[in-house]
């Protein structure tokens, strides 16, 4: 077996001790393949092959993602707190090229429409899902058979139940009311469409790797180009909205209504208010007044 694949697999093995996500192992393991492949090949005690390599792939990409892998790795490969911490001091950290990106605010009727146009039934049901909920669209993906049922609320309305594995394994529900949803949930379901042990997860057709970040990517790939063409069509660039800002768009319909930073906070399951914030902020609501009653509930605790 080739050394740099031995080297890379320890290196994954590595970054699992210390609860790197897989999908951000996924990225780092691919950025340190790309760094150790060069030629000639890399010095790993000279600072200039990793700025050299830097310079390169981050600033002209405008990525931090290899900047953060090759910390990761030099932390990894010199063992020596003090070699590491040199060079890492010593590495040049790419600046943000790239325009802010100006979040485009859709209403309820313009995301209805967007969501119309996905052409894939599964990719419209998780961007329903998202719209409902405002999860995450790996949230959704990572669903696993047995997570979504109904329950009685208060006044016998049926409501559909999903319960979600989110970021650091935290699990957290959702609710969805709207009876059209639950039945476009439930046709889903019910047309058996995918096997294995989660309801959007559709295993690659090819003889590549198998392993479930390979496949969640794959199949979050495929979706969001989906989404990427439903936006053109209804003439919203993939700059203005993500998949990401269905969650934003929650944030700032859930702000609307409550006027309540914990509630929002709660919603969004974060940890830190700072973060309910920044989700204010690219949801348009940049007044003084959110800040500080999010400010004033801070001190609070």
């Amino acid at each position: 077996m080739d050394n740099n694949i031995i080297e890379l697999v320890i290196f994954e093995e590595w970054l699992k001790e210390r609860n790197i996500s897989s999908n951000t192992s996924y990225i780092y393991i691919a950025a340190v393949k790309k760094f150790l492949l060069q030629i000639p090949k890399p010095n790993l005690e000279d600072i200039n092959s990793y700025n050299d390599f830097i310079f390169e792939h981050s600033i002209k990409k405008r990525s931090f993602y290899y900047y953060d892998a090759l910390k990761q790795y030099i932390k990894f490969k010199l063992r020596e707190p003090g070699k590491a911490n040199n060079i890492i001091r010593a590495l040049i950290k790419p600046r943000v090229l790239d325009p802010k990106r100006n979040i485009r605010f859709l209403d309820d009727k313009s995301r209805d429409e967007v969501i119309s146009l996905i052409k894939d039934y599964k990719h419209r049901i998780i961007a329903r899902i998202q719209n409902s909920t405002g999860v995450r669209a790996g949230d959704v993906f990572r669903l696993p058979r047995g997570s979504i049922s109904y329950e009685a609320y208060d006044d016998d309305t049926i409501v559909m139940r999903i319960d979600f594995i989110g970021k650091g394994k935290k699990h957290f529900v959702k609710w969805i009311f709207d009876p059209s949803i639950q039945i476009a949930i439930d046709i889903f379901i019910k047309s058996n469409y995918l096997d294995g042990d989660y309801y959007f997860l559709e295993k690659q057709k090819s003889n590549g790797d198998s392993s479930l970040t390979t496949i969640f990517r794959s199949n979050y790939h495929r979706y969001w180009d989906d989404l990427k063409q439903a936006l053109k069509t209804a003439g919203v660039t993939y700059t203005e909205f993500s998949s990401h800002d269905f969650r934003r768009s929650l944030a700032r319909a859930v702000w609307n209504e409550t006027k309540d930073p914990v509630v929002l906070k709660e919603i969004l399951n974060h940890e830190d208010f700072n973060t309910t914030l920044r989700y204010l902020r690219g949801s348009g609501l940049q007044t003084k007044d959110v800040y500080r009653k999010l400010d004033q509930n801070k001190r609070k605790q």
